[in-house]
């Protein structure tokens, strides 16, 4: 599962959520699991472990390119093969009467090439199967974000305790705690247009591609955190002041932007990239190589761009268009802007605002489409 990044959707709906009964699922009867804390401080997790044995079968090579999305004038979320994506189909719908106590699809992704999984109102961890069968398991309880691991047979998570976050790795039979992050904060935006921050904040956690390592950005307001782990549970990197943001795996190598622009992390090291680059939601592509992202001009337009990693070289798209992401290493997906009139609320630093229209950039012939996609929630394999 890609990250679940939040600086692109309202905040205060996203306070990491309290425990509560579950509902209307047919999951696994739930055994208890060892929770293990990486350091050796003590902590009070106030959930209990609602997964099974904590075991995950890993995800089956699949040659398909799919995508977890909405498309316009049909309800809930579609899992749509792409490996044609001239010639689409649609092999799983998600709606409200197949996933009872249905959440924000902002919580919906791929655990496997063959499983989804998502948060539900109380705060549960949901893995099914989508197709011909909904067959699910409750996997984890008071989750607020979460990702699963490239082959899908573990996943880290986040849960509330007190006015902090715990930070889970679950897996391989046991539930072990890996540290402690602050709480998001309220910031009392509703909408991205209103809020001038957003295109610096950001607030997830990300599996590097080959698993080897795990890491927690949360830029939002006066939050500023990130860490890095091994895949072993070793803290190999943390910092609590004026942290990077926009964070974006591609390899094992960690890219993201700070007061001097892009750097690169490399199993602890730190040199620049890109200096004086302020990009804004980054997102690499499958096939590894290439990550898309925008620019702010000073009206308030996006601009869309595509980087070569091994050149360095920036290819400049188009303008007017924000929240980029790969659909393949050929296709990029994103949503337009139009100007925003005096009485729409808008930051009044910005001209544009979402258009409601879409798009599909063809990297290879250089053209743009319109699109029937309305929102990707999750692309399936992920980004490497």
């Amino acid at each position: 599962m890609t990250t679940r990044w939040f600086g692109t959707i309202a905040v205060t709906g996203l306070l990491a959520m309290s425990c509560g009964s579950a509902h209307g699922f047919a999951t696994s009867p739930a055994s208890s699991s060892r929770l293990t804390a990486a350091s050796s401080e003590r902590v009070s997790d106030p959930c209990p472990a609602a997964h099974t044995a904590a075991l995950f079968a890993a995800s089956t090579p699949s040659s398909r390119n799919l995508a977890l999305v909405s498309l316009r004038g049909t309800p809930g979320l579609v899992v749509r093969d792409i490996t044609d994506i001239d010639h689409p189909t649609t092999v799983g719908a998600i709606s409200t009467a197949s996933t009872p106590g249905f959440a924000s699809p902002t919580s919906f992704g791929f655990a496997s090439s063959s499983e989804l999984s998502y948060v539900d109102p109380d705060g549960n961890l949901i893995r099914m199967a989508y197709g011909g069968s909904f067959a699910s398991m409750t996997v984890a309880a008071c989750v607020g974000s979460y990702v699963w691991s490239p082959r899908s047979t573990s996943l880290v998570y986040t849960s509330q305790d007190g006015s902090d976050l715990n930070v889970h790795q679950l897996g391989s039979g046991l539930d072990r705690l890996l540290g402690h992050v602050p709480a998001i904060p309220a910031v009392g935006c509703e909408a991205i247009a209103s809020c001038s921050g957003a295109d610096t904040w950001q607030w997830g956690l990300s599996y590097s591609p080959q698993g080897s390592y795990v890491s927690f950005v949360g830029n939002i307001a006066n939050v500023s955190v990130f860490r890095v782990w091994a895949s072993d549970g070793t803290l190999r990197s943390s910092n609590e002041s004026q942290a990077p943001t926009w964070l974006v795996w591609s390899g094992d190598s960690l890219y993201y932007r700070d007061a001097n622009g892009v750097e690169v992390w490399r199993d602890g090291a730190v040199s620049t990239f890109i200096p004086n680059l302020a990009w804004i939601r980054p997102s690499a592509s499958a096939g590894g190589g290439q990550i898309a992202y925008e620019t702010r001009d000073a009206q308030g337009w996006h601009q869309l761009n595509v980087l070569d990693i091994s050149t360095k070289a920036v290819r400049v798209l188009t303008k007017g268009r924000t929240s980029a992401t790969f659909l393949t290493p050929r296709y990029l997906w994103s949503m337009g802007e139009r100007f925003c009139g005096a009485s729409e609320g808008c930051d009044a630093h910005s001209s544009a605002t979402l258009s409601g229209r879409t798009y599909i950039y063809d990297l290879q012939n250089g053209t743009e489409t319109e699109s029937i996609i309305t929102g990707v929630a999750d692309v399936w394999p992920h980004a490497g």
